[in-house]
């Protein structure tokens, strides 16, 4: 299960460069990509808490289930993404984009439409 999260993580610059994701890539799901956020978060609590193997397994399955999952769907879910032509990436760069709004206390997307933008 670990190894599956890793993979996305750790995967995501090189699944950019992939041939084929020129194409606009397919819009991840909400849910999972806050199932692998919040997946992320409790790793690096467990690990900076320093809690035992029980304790992290415990963190990790209550973030899975907040969303309905557990280890096994969850691998089936990313197993689902890799075979479609850049899913891995656009949910490796949206797991990204919440992450780091959620280190600046930003509780939503930046707002990148035309209409925000002064005129001159």
């Amino acid at each position: 299960m670990r190894s599956a999260l890793v993979s996305v993580l750790a995967l995501g610059p090189l699944l950019l460069a992939a041939p084929g994701c020129d194409d606009a890539p397919p819009t991840p799901d909400a849910a999972l990509i806050d199932a692998v956020a919040e997946l992320h978060l409790a790793d690096a609590r467990a690990e900076t808490d320093s809690l035992s193997l029980d304790s992290t397994r415990a963190l990790r399955g209550a973030a899975l289930a907040a969303h309905g999952l557990d280890s096994l769907a969850l691998a089936e879910r990313i197993r689902d993404l890799a075979a479609q032509d850049g899913a891995l990436a656009a949910l490796y760069d949206s797991v990204t984009l919440r992450l780091t709004l959620e280190r600046q206390g930003a509780d939503r997307a930046p707002d990148t439409s035309a209409a925000s933008t002064p005129a001159p």
